[in-house]
């Protein structure tokens, strides 16, 4: 009977869909599973709206600045600690949005076979996740050192080129052309990753797989990337207005502090300033399930495709 449930979620889960209804259904899924969801992720999320938190808090502070410009001048030790602080916790922030996104493909796995989020516990999806996440790790880790080495053949012109109006219009034009390339080349990615997981074998000849297909349907994952930017744009721009307002007006604060002007502020701006921080960071994990769980289903509807097409040649054979 389970069987029967298995490949029945199977056929809903692998059905053609253009842009649109790939991303239609990835807010459904959102949104029809959001309370499973929410206490499964709390581990995941908690922990990268924690270091989001800090990182945005440390930053926001004018003397952190002032630090940074001191430690340039006279080596402060302070500014070398604020650095190297930092610096762990961006790599701690990498590395919990890779779990996340381990955990969110975990969850896209077990819904495309029928099986209810309800029935699981977080300490049963933070074993099974792990994996997920190292394949996630390897995919990402990969994919910014490319992206770095591009951007970096991109502005060598302006490095070592030589001087005159020629040599303006050819260094914008390198710079253009080799972004452009980037960009065109980099959007299969997007596939690619819902593919390692989704299918079974090798994480990178199941990745290479993905993203030969996703560039055969480039114009499509053109389409869907555009609709979740311009939907997550939207969003971050309404999430974002008290958190904006807050930060401004600690940044205008701590500057005023610098220069030795009285501060206004309200009695415990401070720890409402942490919350504001914690809970807009909080809000926009969700953000990542928008720019992940579509492409999982626009994989689907590759896979449909393929399946079809099987089919017919078996039939016209």
């Amino acid at each position: 009977m389970e069987n029967s449930d298995v490949n029945q979620q199977s056929e809903v889960f692998y059905k053609y869909r253009g842009a649109t209804r790939c991303l239609s259904v990835g807010i459904s899924f959102l949104t029809d599973n959001f309370l499973a969801i929410v206490k499964l992720s709390l581990p995941y999320a908690l922990t990268f709206a924690a270091i989001l938190t800090a990182i945005v808090y440390i930053t926001s502070d004018s003397s952190f600045m002032d630090t940074m410009m001191r430690m340039s001048i006279d080596g402060n030790r302070t500014g070398i600690i604020l650095v190297v602080v930092l610096s762990l916790l961006y790599v701690l922030l990498f590395v919990a949005e890779v779990m996340y996104e381990g955990f969110i493909f975990r969850l896209v796995h077990i819904r495309s076979h029928n099986l209810p989020l309800s029935r699981f516990t977080p300490k049963a999806i933070w074993k099974s996740s792990l994996k997920y996440a190292g394949k996630a790790f390897w995919f990402y880790l990969v994919t910014v050192i490319i992206v770095q080495i591009c951007s970096m053949i991109a502005v060598l012109p302006f490095v070592f080129g030589g001087e005159g109006t020629i040599f303006e219009v050819l260094k914008i034009g390198v710079f253009a052309v080799v972004m452009s390339l980037t960009l065109i080349f980099a959007l299969p990615l997007s596939v690619a990753l819902p593919a390692m997981f989704l299918e079974k074998g090798k994480a990178r000849r199941n990745a290479f797989y993905g993203y030969r297909k996703g560039l055969r349907i480039w114009g499509k994952v053109f389409c869907l990337s555009i609709l979740i930017a311009i939907l997550q744009l939207f969003l971050i721009f309404v999430l974002s207005m008290p958190f904006v307002t807050m930060v401004s007006s600690y940044h205008a604060a701590t500057q005023s502090q610098l220069y030795g002007d009285a501060v206004h502020l309200p009695g415990g701006f401070g720890v409402w300033y942490a919350i504001c921080l914690f809970v807009t960071s909080y809000l926009y994990t969700f953000l990542l399930w928008l720019q992940t769980v579509p492409f999982a289903y626009l994989y689907a509807s590759i896979k449909s495709d393929e399946i079809e097409e099987a089919k017919n040649q078996y039939v016209n054979s």
